[in-house]
């Protein structure tokens, strides 16, 4: 591990097996991040979008009281994310625990509610599979299903 070079500078340099890591001391708010190691790429065609969709479900049901919580999926991962006090931290990952253990029972009203408040946010033309630079090398299987984004969106129901 390396020290910075001026105490002011708080711009380090480590390595962890092998691969150099920069950081920085920055004075932010405490922050706690649940990784779901799933993400677009995970799905298969017919399930294309389905990480979003239950990233919506559970910030719908857990985030409520958290105005600093927030949440994203990608290609990798889904996240789940808040700032605050300890108490805080720890009090909105057990309401992302519990809520992703609820998904088991969402009833259609719920889907129905984040199929719309994806498709607000995402466009009606993300439910249309394109043939962008990731389907063609990787057809509709890993990153290729970044292309497909939301295609089923509209048809899963909640049995």
């Amino acid at each position: 591990m390396t020290t910075p070079e001026h105490p002011d500078d708080a711009t380090g340099r480590t390595t962890i097996d092998g691969v150099t890591v920069h950081w920085q001391d920055l004075r932010t708010d405490p922050a706690a991040h649940l990784v779901l190691a799933v993400g677009y790429r995970d799905a298969a065609p017919a399930q294309a979008g389905l990480s979003h969709l239950v990233e919506h479900l559970v910030m719908r049901r857990a985030a409520a009281d958290f105005p600093t919580a927030n949440a994203y999926s990608g290609p990798d991962e889904t996240v789940f994310h808040v700032t605050g006090s300890t108490e805080v931290r720890m009090q909105f990952l057990a309401r992302v625990c519990e809520a992703l253990t609820w998904i088991r029972d969402v009833d259609d009203a719920s889907l129905d509610v984040e199929r719309r408040t994806i498709l607000a946010e995402v466009g009606e033309e993300s439910l249309w599979a394109s043939p962008g630079p990731f389907a063609l090398r990787f057809g509709t299987e890993d990153l290729g299903n970044l292309e497909l984004t939301h295609g089923r969106l509209l048809d899963w129901t909640a049995v």
